[in-house]
């Protein structure tokens, strides 16, 4: 029996296990859940959004947008996008198909 992974954690953190180890981490990390994904075209995968984009069902300029409401909405929680370019997607996005 393993005492370490039986131990409750003490207020604020909860038990995890990695590659045979119990560690103690903030139980915010752990907690935290991902925001639904607010529309079809986003929970897609890339080959049904291309298909999208070439039946014209959603326009280049409207995904762009779409997936910076999304970082917009989970990215303070994850902190995982440091940098953007938002007006060059936008400028690229509205230029015609090559």
């Amino acid at each position: 029996m393993n005492l370490a992974t039986e131990d409750i954690a003490p207020e604020g953190t909860r038990n995890r296990r990695h590659r045979g180890h119990t560690a103690r981490v903030p139980a915010l990390i752990t907690r935290v859940q991902r925001p639904a994904a607010p529309d079809s075209v986003l929970a897609a995968s890339a080959v049904e959004v291309a298909r999208m984009l070439r039946e014209k069902q959603i326009t280049a300029v409207e995904l762009v947008k779409r997936c910076y409401q999304r970082i917009d909405q989970v990215n303070p929680l994850i902190n995982a996008v440091v940098l953007t370019c938002r007006e060059r997607a936008l400028a690229e996005a509205e230029e015609p198909t090559r």
